[in-house]
């Protein structure tokens, strides 16, 4: 009978023959000429390749048409005129946006995660209370319900040492940590509600603690604050729990600062508390105008 021409036992020998064979070629070629040059380095431009097939299913037209598809991104930035954001555009914008870095720090390009609110021109006077404010090099600051971590990021320009962050959502924690990378400050965020969490020991004695709230609204329900990625649709169950919680979480004469609508004065009414709104909603609010509340610890105030 003749001997076949490959055993069971011969098996183990020949796959570590070509296993070392494999290793030995890629030793012999530098692993970086694999890769298409393009992958690596992102080119200023897009020319055109040279021949490009006119007929048939891999026609294409170029650009491509991801090249202009939005990124979903946004950037943030401060100027003469206060705070200001908008979407970047498109990915050919994008890069643009992540050259080099602007003359000033004071600018930056966050994604936006799946679910996470998105920062909006309209929260303007807590952006900038936060930039005019009396917050300091140094503040222990907490914010809750980070989202994409904008807000988190305006707190480091203030404080220039680790902002503290806390979010229902855990994707708007896993967002507001690449906002921090992008941002090149420290954050330490965790994902759970602020109502119920434990919170890590470290996150007390606060001497701030932001918020911009899911906003109270009339006739809202649990149910329709849940189906809206709890951004807004508070009955004022939030409100009233957001007062609460602030004497474990701030010192003596710390301070709570929240963005919700007028209508949230019927929580929001610790003793002390200040509101402000923009200049141009001053001669006429409504339940519906933009208020800041600047709220003192509701275990100290008199």
């Amino acid at each position: 009978m003749k001997k076949p021409l490959l055993t069971p036992r011969d098996l183990p020998r020949l796959l570590l023959g070509v296993t070392l064979g494999v290793v030995g070629a890629v030793a012999v070629v530098s692993p970086f000429s694999l890769i298409p040059r393009a992958w690596v380095e992102a080119p200023t431009s897009l020319p055109a390749p040279e021949h490009l097939p006119s007929t048939g299913p891999s026609h294409a037209t170029w650009p491509p048409h991801e090249w202009t598809d939005d990124p979903k991104w946004h950037w943030v930035r401060y100027d003469d005129e206060g705070w200001s954001t908008g979407y970047v555009g498109t990915y050919r914008s994008l890069e643009d946006l992540l050259g080099p870095a602007p003359a000033s720090d004071r600018q930056l390009s966050v994604p936006l995660f799946p679910t996470v609110y998105q920062p909006d021109n309209l929260d303007k006077l807590y952006y900038d209370w936060i930039a005019e404010g009396p917050i300091e090099r140094g503040d222990k600051v907490l914010v809750i319900g980070t989202g994409s971590g904008a807000d988190s990021w305006a707190v480091a320009l203030k404080t220039q040492s680790k902002v503290y962050a806390v979010d229902i959502n855990p994707l708007a924690v896993l967002n507001a940590r690449v906002t921090a990378r992008l941002g090149g400050f420290e954050l330490e965020a965790v994902a759970g509600d602020f109502q119920a969490i434990e919170l890590p020991k470290s996150f007390r004695d606060f001497d701030y603690v932001l918020w911009n709230m899911p906003f109270v609204e009339a006739g809202a329900s649990d149910e329709n604050f849940l189906s809206r990625n709890f951004h807004d649709g508070d009955d004022g169950t939030i409100a009233t729990r957001f007062l609460e919680r602030l004497p474990s979480l701030l010192k003596p004469e710390g301070v709570a600062v929240a963005l919700n609508y007028a209508l949230a004065r019927n929580y929001l009414n610790t003793p002390g508390t200040t509101t402000h709104v923009a200049p141009d909603d001053e001669a006429a609010i409504t339940d519906t105008t933009y208020m800041l509340f600047v709220v003192p610890n509701p275990g100290t105030a008199q």
